[in-house]
C-alpha cells in the first residue's frame, strides 16, 4: 500500500495513477481550448468548439532554442541552480499541454514543468481545414505563453537527452532537470527522405503535404487549380504517423470541393 511508502514514493505512486487516468483523452471530447489549457479567457482563440489531444508539432522541437527561461502566465520560474520538478513534460503542443492542464486540475499543488522551445503554439489538427480553404494558418497560431496553464512552469529550451536511471532530463544548455514522473509528448519527426526527391519538390510542382508546417495553404492552391481531366493522387503512409485520418480527410474535403465545382 502506498500509505506505507516514504512521502516521495507515495507522491510518485499517486502521480502514476493520475497519469493512467488520462488515457481516455484520445477518445472523449474535451472542453473548449481555453479551459482545457488553463484559462477560460482564451476560449475564443480558435473557431472550433472541441479539441482532441494531439502530437506536439515536430517543428517545435527543431526550432532554435533560447538560452534563458521564460516566465509563464503567472510569472513563475524555476530556480536555475536547482532544476527539480514532480512532473516533467517534454513538448508543449496539444498533447503536452492537455496533460499539464488535466494534472493541474486534479492536484493544484503539483509541481509541473513543460519543456518547449517554441514561442508559437500551432494547432496542427486544423491544418487539414487550411488545406480546403476553411481556415487560415493565422487562425491556428497563438503565443505558447498564453496556453501554459497557470502555476505550470515553462522551460523555453529543448530536451536533448533522458536518463531514466537517474530520473533526469538533459536540456540543450547542459542543465539537468530532475523529475518524479516524465511525460514525453514531443511529437514525431517527419522523415521526407524516405521518398527520394520528395523534400526537394514539396511546395511546388503540385506536390504538397498538410503535415508540413506552413504548407497547407499550398494544398488549397493546388486543389483550386485542378481542372477537369487532370488526376489527383493522395497517399497515406504506414504507421507510425501523426494522424491516420489526416490524409483521408484531405482527400474527402478536396473531392467535395471538386464535386461542388463540377470538376
Amino acid at each position: 500500500p502506498s500509505a506505507k511508502l516514504p512521502r516521495r514514493c507515495r507522491s510518485t505512486v499517486a502521480l502514476r495513477r493520475q497519469l493512467q487516468g488520462i488515457n481516455s483523452f484520445k477518445t472523449r471530447r474535451l472542453p473548449t481550448l481555453g479551459p482545457m489549457f488553463g484559462g477560460a479567457r482564451h476560449h475564443d482563440h480558435y473557431p472550433h468548439r472541441h479539441l482532441h489531444a494531439a502530437a506536439t508539432p515536430e517543428s517545435a522541437q527543431e526550432q532554435e532554442p533560447q538560452a534563458e527561461e521564460k516566465k509563464g502566465p503567472v510569472g513563475n520560474k524555476l530556480d536555475s541552480q536547482a532544476l527539480t520538478t514532480e512532473v516533467a513534460i517534454i513538448g508543449g503542443g496539444c498533447g503536452g499541454l492537455a496533460v499539464a492542464a488535466n494534472l493541474r486540475r486534479r492536484d493544484p499543488n503539483l509541481r509541473i514543468t513543460v519543456i518547449e522551445p517554441s514561442d508559437v503554439h500551432a494547432y496542427q489538427p486544423g491544418w487539414t481545414l487550411v488545406g480546403d480553404g476553411t481556415w487560415t494558418n493565422s487562425m491556428l497560431e497563438r503565443q505558447t505563453a498564453s496556453y501554459i496553464p497557470e502555476r505550470v512552469e515553462w522551460l523555453r529550451t529543448k530536451a536533448t537527452g533522458i536518463d531514466p536511471d537517474s530520473n533526469t532530463v538533459v536540456l540543450q544548455d547542459s542543465r539537468v532537470l530532475q523529475y518524479d514522473v516524465l511525460v514525453v509528448a514531443a511529437g514525431l519527426k517527419l522523415d521526407w527522405e524516405q521518398i527520394k526527391g520528395l523534400r526537394e519538390t514539396l511546395g511546388k510542382n503540385g506536390v504538397t503535404s498538410n503535415y508540413a508546417p506552413g504548407m497547407a495553404p499550398y494544398t488549397w492552391e493546388v486543389v483550386q487549380g485542378l481542372t477537369r481531366g487532370q488526376t489527383a493522387i493522395f497517399t497515406q503512409p504506414p504507421s507510425p504517423i501523426k494522424c491516420a485520418g489526416a490524409p483521408q480527410k484531405a482527400m474527402y474535403l478536396s473531392c467535395d470541393y471538386w464535386r461542388r465545382e463540377d470538376i
